[in-house]
């Protein structure tokens, strides 16, 4: 069903005329006090008047079916109802659409602007064609205002003191801004002219707000003086020749931009009454989270005035916030008014892969490679890291860095890992430990010594026996690595590999002069036996290394 609001945008400052009834006993019937009586009714202020008054309601509401309904607007009172606006409010279903009758044109502002007399009707149509299941409503707002009233002029005056001690002010003249409206003037001629004013007088300045149309209007004024400290005063004026409430928001839109998680930010939003009626207004907030906004009770905005609501955002999560400030008012063309709220809730967080890098078992003397720390943001907003530094009081000094960024640096979410490298040089036998503090915005606060995210990197030195136990053989660890330094004792190594030492074992020839030979099953198979050289002459061939000038492995016979 739609139903008409009819807001009266007669201004404030127009007198309303008492229409004079005309006795029944006159000597002309057709005269009154000199005037016709066909006449009076036009003294009579216009009524605006919607048939039907309730609202029109549609029986076909399914899909496919297409009704129209007839509004008539009339003026029941006298003078020019005149119609500065017909439309279908913001709200209204677009199912609905209104035409004039004979597919006139509808009034939009004072320049199409229709008046309607009284006994001349005007006709508007509203069509309805459902597009789906849903339910529809909606609203025809009509704008309108006495049509045959000029507006009455108002007039205020500006006191202006002189406070000084001897000499005379000239105060004066008084100008425009270039931007204020002429609506505004002296209330006489040559009363913004300059004038002299004597010690502890006063002298005044009147201005006349005289509007030409319907609206509000705002400016200022020049006044100059021979004051030193104030050579020009400006005062500033407004005007409304609006007769209904008129809510005006400062902004389209709240835009908290970027707030750090746990932070509070709080912004304004001013609401004007530009109207000549007091507006109700009352707040809240429709959509969005962490919003909170103040004062919750309805407020009444005097005309020409302005009231502040302050909204307040404490963001709990990070991320994208997008919210609602909806305005109930009484605002006959305005009355609900949603204002779009924003933010982004910077909330960055730093992990690190692996928290901890273990070197294992380092010989001493030795020096390691690098183990990496992969510094990432897994939260919203750019992550800043400042610092990179050892914990004096838990770091060994064994354990350097070897790669670090220049600092500070700012890491976005998803951006590739920064990069943070330690190593160990091996001096001292034990156990080594290195804590590293990494300093940051992060929402943890970033990683700490006592948090289950601190970043630990810890080796154990050890002897070069223990850090390369070989078989049968003393080590050697002088070149970063596990080498053989000498055989035991009737030893050798066989095939050149330090991992199982020296695995030929040897023992000596009775009365061999010394002579020593590999012990059978340990050495590869490399003794040659007998040649049998003596029955039958024969010869071999074999290459190899004579571990000992005593080693008859190569020509025994």
């Amino acid at each position: 069903m739609i139903r008409p609001s009819i807001p009266l945008l007669m201004t404030t400052m127009v007198g309303v005329l008492a229409s004079v009834g005309c006795p029944s006993q006159v000597p002309n019937p057709g005269t009154c006090n000199g005037v016709a009586c066909e006449e009076e009714k036009s003294a009579e202020p216009p009524r605006l008047f919607v048939d039907p008054p309730f609202g029109l309601g549609y029986d076909c509401v399914t899909i496919g079916c297409d009704s129209e309904r007839k509004l008539v607007i009339e003026n029941r009172g006298g003078g020019k109802v005149r119609l500065v606006l017909a439309r279908l409010n913001t709200t209204t279903s677009r199912d609905f659409v209104l035409r004039g009758g004979d597919d006139s044109v509808l009034p939009f502002d004072d320049a199409t602007a229709i008046d309607v007399l009284p006994g001349k009707p005007l006709e508007m149509f509203v069509r309805y064609v459902p597009t789906d299941g849903t339910a529809d409503a909606g609203t025809v707002e009509l704008k309108w205002h006495d049509g045959t009233k000029p507006y009455e002029d108002t007039t205020r005056t500006i006191s202006v003191a002189n406070t000084g001690d001897g000499g005379v002010m000239a105060l004066g003249p008084v100008s425009l801004e270039d931007v204020t409206s002429p609506v505004f003037q002296p209330a006489t001629d040559g009363a913004w002219d300059v004038q002299f004013i004597n010690p502890d007088a006063s002298g005044t300045i009147d201005v006349t707000f005289r509007p030409d149309s319907v609206g509000t209007f705002v400016g200022a004024l020049q006044v100059q003086t021979n004051d030193g400290a104030l050579p020009s005063i400006r005062v500033e004026v407004a005007g409304t020749a609006v007769g209904d409430p008129d809510a005006v928001v400062g902004v389209e839109a709240v835009d908290f931009q970027a707030l750090r998680i746990g932070a509070t930010r709080t912004l304004p939003l001013v609401v004007t009454n530009a109207g000549g009626a007091p507006l109700t207004l009352l707040a809240g907030i429709s959509a969005g989270s962490d919003l909170v906004l103040t004062p919750a009770e309805p407020l009444i905005v005097a005309p020409l005035e302005s009231t502040t609501l302050q909204i307040a955002w404490t963001p709990t999560q990070g991320g994208v916030m997008n919210g609602t400030v909806t305005l109930q008012t009484n605002d006959p063309g305005q009355p609900t008014i949603d204002v779009a709220v924003s933010g982004f809730s910077n909330a960055p967080s730093l992990t690190a892969t692996p928290t901890i890098v273990d070197f294992g078992q380092v010989v001493q003397g030795w020096q390691t490679g690098a183990q990496t720390f992969l510094l990432t943001n897994t939260g919203s907003g750019d992550l800043t890291i400042t610092s990179v530094a050892f914990d004096q009081s838990q770091s060994s000094g064994q354990i350097r860095f070897v790669g670090v960024p220049p600092l500070p640096i700012k890491l976005s979410p998803g951006a590739p890992a920064v990069e943070v490298s330690v190593a160990l040089d091996a001096t001292t036998i034990g156990s080594v430990q290195a804590v590293i503090h990494v300093g940051t915005d992060s929402i943890d606060n970033g990683l700490s010594i006592t948090g289950v995210t601190a970043l630990l990197a810890r080796a154990s030195v050890v002897s070069c026996e223990v850090g390369c136990p070989l078989t049968n053989a003393e080590p050697s660890c002088t070149t970063n690595e596990c080498r053989i330094g000498e055989c035991a004792n009737t030893f050798h190594d066989a095939n050149n590999s330090v991992f199982d030492g020296c695995e030929c074992g040897e023992d000596f020839i009775p009365a061999g002069a010394g002579r020593r030979r590999d012990v059978p099953g340990t050495c590869g198979g490399m003794d040659l036996g007998t040649l049998n050289d003596k029955d039958n002459p024969r010869s071999t061939t074999f290459t190899g290394t004579l571990h000992d000038i005593n080693d008859i492995d190569l020509f025994f016979f």
